[in-house]
Parts: structure tokens; C-alpha cells; sequence
């Protein structure tokens, strides 16, 4: 076994070791981690040829890897020490490690010399490493860290279950070769950090590997701990405890390791399925759907840990938390039924210079989740809007009716009062000027029940009810003499509607025909309605110039797409290919029947 190890780990180095040359020569590497790493190679290629370090070679070999692993922990992956005090256990590493080799390794024979790498190495490893991988590394270096801290923790935890097994009987002292390939894989891990980074996404399997191999040593020290004990106290028992212990404290454990290596990895949690539960409970918590951009942010940076994130939709519907800073954001569009209701605006973690792939795959996940959210808040944003117009609309339209009551009906009848006082005045007095007054009193009634009537009819015109929308678009828009000449296209028998939509109807027409007049420079405008199964189908055709290349919505445009979205019908308008403009409205009306579906249709002409 220890020549096949051998074989092994010369097969590797060697070729990383002159691939790592090559690449520094080239500057495509940092030079001083480059070097350390081939300094760390080549020795572990010399101390595998005696396994059990009892020659000079093989322990000056050892040495030497030491010196440069430490240099490599405090260094790597930019060559710089990285934080600046990490130097100072590192100097302390090669310092005793150098006065070793000077002394013929008289130093490692002292008690004391084992116990000193729990005051280098433990600092060099968390302080060095794992301090740098979680608070000040970029992305390119975190994805360079990844293999030697993968190998590092497989390192370590491979020993201590190791020395776990062998205080507990169930493994051999004498494994020399599992000890040389351990103490290998940091060498080969540091070379391919340097070479190939992206080779392979380590990530999850750094986490996995962080999280059962903590778990599996945790449980063990309890299992040994508990053992011991029990061996003092009770040992006919002692096998049942220790079972009973470790099953109590194997859960607990699990979920700790678990967290600790997500906090290691990646600084939070961004696992899919726990981030989308997170924000679901919190999107089915949220009373006031107004409040789920804030809920979608809140979830984003709970998850990631980014330092801000942001809903940018429409509607005005916005949140954000943290602050962007210098980095560049990334931007994630959320869609929900092929719309696109807005993005999600994300910058990296601090020290990160870009979101890892693993954040944008949750990242996608989350807004694919709050999609249906934002819908829901952007519908009672429109909702609001829609119902904020209605009240200003009513308002305005009782204002306008107040105004004609007051400023034309009132001294009206006020006058017409007058009049009927001096009637009266002059019929007991006996004078003549009575009947002029009366005649008077006549004019004025008639006025002012013209005036009556013309009020009422804004509200709604009279003709509607009288002969339908037809007759009442005729009258109202195809009067004979004007430009261009409007024609209306309509069934034989009444259509009958309800009357919003024939309101709603009669004044799409009216604004449509309108615009023609005051845009289009047409001869000729057909009006043609027609009944479809459940609709109302309005056209509203000219041969005009057309529509422009941009257009403009005015109040006219908004206002007839607000009074079909009112009774949840459509309005269209469009270029026609052959001149001019056609506008479709189509509104929700009661099924015609056959005879009303299929009746022929008549054409009345304004004369021009």
C-alpha cells in the first residue's frame, strides 16, 4: 500500500509542480504563492519514499513542507498576508521549524513540540484561511480557496477521526500511507486552486464536507467522552450509555454543523429550497400586499447576506435595504405570465466583487416564487388607481353639474320667478302689460326646460333609450355636412345592451371620430358594430395619414382604454396597412341570438 500511495502522489505533483512553473514564468499566477506551492509538492514527493519519517531525508522533506504550508496559509491565494498579523505565527512556524532542521531535529524530540502547533497551525488555519475565505476574498479568490480549504478540512478531520478510531480499537496505529496521502492533499489542492479554480464548482461539496465531517468528530469526542465516563462508573452499561448519548446528541449536532458550514461557505444559507420556504412564509404572513416588495427584500438579504437588494416594479411598487457602495450590481428580471413586472437588484456580499453561481440560482428561484406576489400587489396598486380616478371622476362630473344647475338653472328660474310676480302684479291692477309679461314667462319656461333637458342628457343621452346605440351614434357623430364623412355600419334590428355598455360605447365613438377629425386628414370613416359570442365589437375605420411611428397616449387614447378596462373589455389601435387608422373596442355584452348575429346590415350616409 505505501508504494502504491507513492507512485500516486508522484503522478500528481511532479506534473502539477512543472504546470505551476510554467504558469508563474508566464505571470498567469501570483510568483510567491506559485513558489510556495512547488516548494510543497516537491517535498511531499521526497517524504513519501519513507513513509515512516525515520531518516533524515524524509523528515528534512517534512520540514521543508511545513515551512511552506504555513507560508502558504498566511499567503495564499495573492501572495500578500492577508490579515497582516497572520504573519506573525507564520514567521513563528518557519522560525522553529528552521532552528529543527539547523539542530538535526533535536527541537521535535521535546515534549513541547507537539503542542506548538496548536498555537501556529490553529491560527494559521482559521485566522489564516478561513477568516480570509469569509470576511476579505473576492470571488475569483473564494473560488481559488475553495480546494485547499476543502483539502485543509479533510485533512484535519481525516486525522482527528483517525486518532478517534485508534483510541477506540477500531483502527490500526500503523497506516502510515493514510497518513502521507493526508498530508498530501493540501499540496495538490493549493496547485489546483492556482490552475484550474473553476475546474469544478467545490462549493457544495466543501459544505457537505464541512458539515458531516464537524458532525462525525463532534459525535465521536461525545461517544468517547461518554465511554470513558461510563467505563468509571457503570462498565457493565457502558456500551448501552454511550448508544443512548450519542443518539441524543446526534441531531442537535447535525443541525449545528450544518449551519456552521453554510456560515463557512458562503456566509449565509443560500440553499434553494430553504430560502424559497423562508420567503413563502413570509409572503403568506404579509396581510397588506402593498408591503411584498419590502418582504421580497427582506427575504433576499436574510437568505444571501448581500449587502443591498432591491425591487424595482411597476406601479410603483419599490423596496430596498443596504447600500450598494462601489460594486457592480447583477439584475434579475421577475416574470409572471410572460409579463415582466420588474427586477430584483442585488450586489455581492461585502469584500465580494460578484454574486457567486449558486446566489444567482437562488436568486432565480426567489423571484420566480414572488412573481405571483408582485402580481397581486401590482392588481391592487391598479385597483387603487383606478379607484382614485372614479372618485375624482365623480367629483369632477359633480362639479360640472353644480356649476349648470347654478350658473344657468338657477337665474333662470330666479328670473322666471320675476316674471310670474309682475303677472301677477299686472292681472289685479288690471293693466295691459300682463299678457307681455305672461308671454314672457312662457319664453323663459321654455328656456329653461331646453336647459333641463340638455343637462340630462350629458348624464345620459336620451336616444339610447329611445332607439339604441345605432340611432344615438348617428345622431351624435354622422351629421350630415361635417368632414370627413362618417357612415355607420350597424344591424337592422336594436341591439340589445346594457346600458354601461352602450354609454361606453357611444363615447369610445364619439372620441374616436373625434381624433379623426382633428388628426387624421381623412375623406371617409365607417362605424361598424357587430356582435360576437359574449361581446360588442366596435370599429372605428378611416383612410387617413394613419397613426405616427411613436405615438403619444393624449387624454382621448387613455380615456377610451379606461372606459373598456372599466367594464373589462379591450381597446385596439392600430396602422392599417392599406392607409388610415382602425380603432376595435370590444366590450362584454349578453350572447346575441342567431337572428341578431347574422342580420344584414344597412349603411346610412352623412351627406358631405
Amino acid at each position: 500500500m505505501d508504494l502504491v500511495v507513492a507512485v500516486l502522489i508522484l503522478a500528481v505533483n511532479l506534473p502539477l509542480a512543472g504546470l505551476l512553473a510554467w504558469r508563474a514564468a508566464r505571470r498567469r499566477v501570483p510568483a510567491f504563492a506559485a513558489g510556495a506551492t512547488i516548494v510543497l509538492l516537491l517535498a511531499s514527493c521526497s517524504a513519501v519514499w519513507d513513509p515512516a519519517a525515520e531518516g533524515p531525508p524524509a523528515r528534512a522533506a517534512i520540514a521543508v513542507a511545513n515551512i511552506s504550508l504555513a507560508v502558504l496559509l498566511a499567503v495564499y491565494p495573492d501572495g500578500r498576508f492577508t490579515p497582516r498579523w497572520i504573519a506573525v505565527p507564520a514567521f513563528v512556524e518557519v522560525g522553529l521549524q528552521a532552528v529543527n532542521l539547523a539542530t538535526g531535529f533535536a527541537w521535535e524530540q521535546q515534549a513541547w513540540w507537539p503542542w506548538h502547533f496548536l498555537f501556529t497551525w490553529v491560527p494559521l488555519l482559521l485566522g489564516g484561511q478561513l477568516y480570509r475565505y469569509v470576511r476579505r476574498s473576492s470571488v475569483a479568490e473564494r473560488e481559488r480557496a475553495r480546494w485547499p480549504l476543502l483539502a485543509l478540512v479533510a485533512m484535519v478531520l481525516g486525522f482527528l477521526l483517525w486518532t478517534i478510531a485508534v483510541a477506540a480499537g477500531a483502527a490500526s496505529e500503523d497506516a502510515d500511507w493514510l497518513a502521507n496521502l493526508l498530508l498530501d492533499l493540501p499540496a495538490a489542492a493549493f496547485a489546483g486552486g492556482l490552475l484550474t479554480p473553476r475546474l469544478v464548482a467545490v462549493d457544495r461539496l466543501l459544505r457537505v464536507v464541512l458539515g458531516a465531517g464537524t458532525w462525525a468528530v463532534a459525535v465521536g469526542l461525545v461517544a468517547w467522552a461518554v465511554s470513558l465516563g461510563a467505563d468509571a462508573w457503570a462498565p457493565r452499561g457502558a456500551a448501552w450509555l454511550t448508544g443512548v448519548a450519542t443518539a441524543i446528541v446526534a441531531v442537535p449536532l447535525a443541525v449545528g454543523a450544518r449551519r456552521m458550514a453554510d456560515l463557512v461557505v458562503s456566509g449565509r444559507h443560500p440553499d434553494a429550497l430553504r430560502s424559497l420556504i423562508a420567503l413563502g412564509d413570509r409572503l403568506s404572513a404579509t396581510v397588506d400586499p402593498r408591503g411584498v416588495a419590502a418582504e421580497i427584500v427582506e427575504g433576499v438579504t436574510g437568505a444571501l447576506g448581500v449587502r443591498y437588494a432591491g425591487v424595482q416594479g411597476k406601479n410603483g411598487v419599490a423596496a430596498q435595504a443596504g447600500e450598494t457602495g462601489d460594486t457592480e450590481t447583477s439584475r434579475f428580471p421577475i416574470t409572471y405570465a410572460g409579463e415582466e413586472l420588474g427586477e430584483l437588484v442585488v450586489a455581492p456580499r461585502p469584500g465580494e466583487a460578484q454574486l457567486t453561481s449558486s446566489d444567482r440560482v437562488v436568486l432565480a428561484q426567489i423571484c420566480a416564487q414572488a412573481a405571483p406576489a408582485l402580481n397581486s400587489a401590482r392588481v391592487v396598486a391598479e385597483l387603487e388607481e383606478a379607484r382614485s380616478r372614479i372618485v375624482f371622476a365623480r367629483e369632477e362630473e359633480r362639479k360640472r353639474l353644480r356649476r349648470d344647475l347654478h350658473d344657468e338653472l338657477a337665474p333662470t328660474f330666479a328670473g322666471l320667478g320675476l316674471s310670474a310676480a309682475a303677472v301677477e302684479a299686472f292681472a289685479r291692477a288690471g293693466d295691459d302689460r300682463a299678457a307681455d309679461a305672461a308671454e314672457r314667462l312662457v319664453t323663459g319656461l321654455h328656456a329653461a326646460t331646453r336647459q333641463l333637458r340638455e343637462v340630462a342628457y350629458d348624464l345620459r343621452p336620451p336616444v339610447l333609450d329611445d332607439r339604441g346605440l345605432a340611432a344615438a351614434i348617428r345622431e351624435r357623430v354622422a351629421a350630415p355636412g361635417s368632414l370627413p364623412v362618417v357612415e355607420v355600419d350597424a344591424p337592422e334590428r336594436r341591439l340589445t345592451l346594457p346600458a354601461a355598455v352602450e354609454s361606453a360605447a357611444l363615447r369610445i365613438t364619439q372620441e374616436a371620430v373625434a381624433n379623426v377629425r382633428r388628426h387624421a386628414a381623412a375623406s371617409r370613416c365607417t362605424v361598424t358594430l357587430g356582435l360576437e359570442p359574449g361581446m360588442l365589437r366596435l370599429d372605428v375605420v378611416d383612410d387617413g395619414r394613419g397613426l405616427p411611428t411613436r405615438v403619444n397616449a393624449g387624454v382621448g387614447l387613455r380615456s377610451m382604454h379606461e372606459r373598456a378596462a372599466e367594464l373589462l373589455g379591450t381597446v385596439e389601435v392600430t396602422r392599417r396597412a392599406e392607409g388610415g387608422t382602425r380603432v376595435t373596442a370590444r366590450l362584454p355584452a349578453p350572447g346575441p341570438s342567431p337572428a341578431e348575429a347574422q342580420a344584414t346590415t344597412t349603411t346610412t350616409g352623412a351627406a358631405g
